[in-house]
């Protein structure tokens, strides 16, 4: 998912939520399930993009490219999952 993804994500988000008071509490409550999977593509596209800029602005380009090979295999945007990115990232950065 690019960046541009993460764009349209959260627009879709913002949309849903404007119409949401406008529907029967049966569709709110799907509109609801649906916004959840909208947030979750746009965490994980977020923090992909995040991490991988920084990886490339910050880091030896061997770095940056552990840090994106690391980032294909994320999918999980649960904050457990989100900390040991983060955290192998970092240690990746520090050539441990």
């Amino acid at each position: 998912m690019s960046f541009r993804d993460s764009h349209r994500l959260e627009n879709a988000i913002n949309s849903a939520r404007n119409e949401a008071p406008k529907l029967s509490d049966e569709n709110q409550a799907w509109l609801a399930q649906l916004m959840t999977v909208l947030a979750s593509g746009y965490l994980e596209a977020t923090c992909r993009e995040v991490l991988k800029t920084y990886a490339e602005q910050r880091a030896d380009p061997s770095v940056a490219r552990y840090v994106s090979a690391n980032l294909e295999r994320f999918n999980s945007p649960k904050i457990e999952n989100i900390l040991t990115l983060v955290g192998s990232s970092v240690q990746g950065g520090r050539g441990t």
